[in-house]
């Protein structure tokens, strides 16, 4: 039996197809969150971490999928841009990570039955560890069934998988604006292949190429989205020769109902709830710090894997405590231990 689960979503393909795996594998969507720009005439941020292009039509998603929608605007800023990421650490105040933090408390509190969150994080490590790091905080489980999986086979899953899905920016050498911004994902296919063989891109984005909205799918049984009246603006942030930027800026959506017997979801904005506070925790890298500063400790058993990691230094500590699969599992007993599973073998110079 699955988790009852919120979906984030940002308009794009990656979350929702996500939220889809995540029902494929038995899990029950019964959420949708987003994160939207505080100033709603801006349509793209400057953001390391969160899509924001086409948010206007986000804000419909609850009508297209009969699901609560929950929104909060982004007041933080990228102020933090260490590859891990630690709700208890000073320096994170003001970051837009506690945004994230804040709109998935919420969500708690409102469904305290939700237990997981998805997300649609295929190739970012800086992605993928903050929205791990907050569902640690709150008692929830990270599902991303999209991470690490080869984006060519994503991309076809995503054509297949009955997802409509536009491009709403492009920034990338063989993307051009006035001809790929608008085009269905399904179209541009085989230029996004072209684009990755002639310049090493990504073809299904995950370099910062293009950015996608989401106008139908199979998650959205109530309705599919269209956009109304005029269409929307090309707004050009790069006119650079070789890989021109920007983006849609869309004023008006619609959405034509599918299914009636379908209510609408709720909308809820939750603007006005700050980030939980949060308690001191013991972390992974306290307790690589304790057995690799102890004479005695010894990882694992492994007294050569040990002398390894101690000649490494703490950086490279915590580096492997913020990437589960490079860093050691503590036997039983150890300070910090949990005990279990296989430890990477080093070499003397401390690498893998």
């Amino acid at each position: 039996m699955g988790f009852d689960a919120v979906a984030l979503v940002s308009g794009g393909k990656d979350s929702v197809m996500a939220a889809m795996m995540a029902q494929s594998y038995g899990h029950n969507i019964v959420a949708l969150a987003n994160l939207l720009p505080a100033d709603g005439d801006v349509e793209e941020l400057d953001s390391h971490c969160f899509q924001t292009v086409g948010h206007r039509a986000v804000g419909v998603y609850h009508e297209l999928t009969g699901l609560p929608l929950f929104r909060r605007k982004i007041v933080g800023t990228s102020a933090y841009v260490e590859m891990s990421y630690d709700v208890c650490d000073e320096r994170v105040k003001g970051d837009e990570v506690e945004d994230l933090r804040a709109l998935l408390a919420a969500v708690v509190r409102e469904l305290p039955n939700v237990r997981a969150v998805t997300s649609g994080a295929i190739l970012s490590d800086y992605q993928r560890l903050r929205v791990e790091a907050v569902c640690a905080d709150l008692g929830l489980t990270s599902l991303a069934y999209l991470w690490r999986q080869p984006q060519g086979l994503m991309l076809e899953t995503i054509c297949a998988s009955d997802v409509d899905a536009v491009l709403c920016k492009v920034a990338a050498m063989g993307l051009k604006p006035d001809r790929d911004l608008g085009r269905s994902l399904v179209d541009a296919r085989g230029t996004l292949y072209e684009i990755e063989s002639a310049y090493g891109s990504h073809c299904c984005g995950e370099g910062g190429e293009f950015e996608t909205l989401t106008m139908d799918c199979p998650l959205f049984r109530r309705g599919s989205l269209r956009f109304e009246g005029d269409p929307p603006r090309v707004v050009v942030t790069s006119r650079d020769p070789f890989a021109p930027s920007a983006h849609l800026a869309v004023a008006a959506v619609a959405v034509d109902v599918k299914d009636h017997t379908i209510d609408p979801g709720r909308l809820v904005d939750v603007n006005d709830v700050d980030p939980p506070a949060v308690t001191r925790r013991r972390r992974t890298i306290d307790a690589f710090e304790e057995v690799l500063t102890s004479e005695e400790a010894v990882i694992g058993g492994n007294a050569r894997l040990t002398r390894s990691w101690r000649r490494a230094g703490p950086k490279f500590w915590t580096v492997a405590a913020a990437v589960p699969v490079s860093g050691p599992n503590l036997a039983a007993g150890s300070p910090g231990g949990g005990g279990g599973g296989a430890t990477p073998e080093l070499d003397d110079a401390g690498a893998k």
